[in-house]
């Protein structure tokens, strides 16, 4: 089993996941702060702003997300360096 974090999704602050039937567009940069501190701290951010804990192991861009190509792209790029 591998660890998936979903780049482009909100949480609660119990870590589960909060899934619309429409997404809408996220702030790339954002979501990409959140991969990181996914990756480098095992945590993730909730909407209330809390922390929980989470791994990660890979990172899940919906296609269906609007800007789902520039969310991947602001990922990747906080990345490179661990890659």
């Amino acid at each position: 089993m591998i660890a998936e974090f979903h780049g482009d999704l909100d949480y609660r602050p119990d870590g589960s996941l909060i899934v619309t039937r429409e997404p809408d567009a996220k702030d790339p940069d954002e979501m990409a702060e959140r991969c990181l501190r996914a990756i480098t701290e095992g945590r993730g951010i909730a909407t209330d702003g809390s922390l929980f804990p989470t791994r990660c192991e890979t990172i899940c861009i919906h296609s269906d997300t609007p800007n789902a190509v520039d969310i991947a792209r602001a990922v990747r790029a906080v990345l490179q360096p661990f890659v």
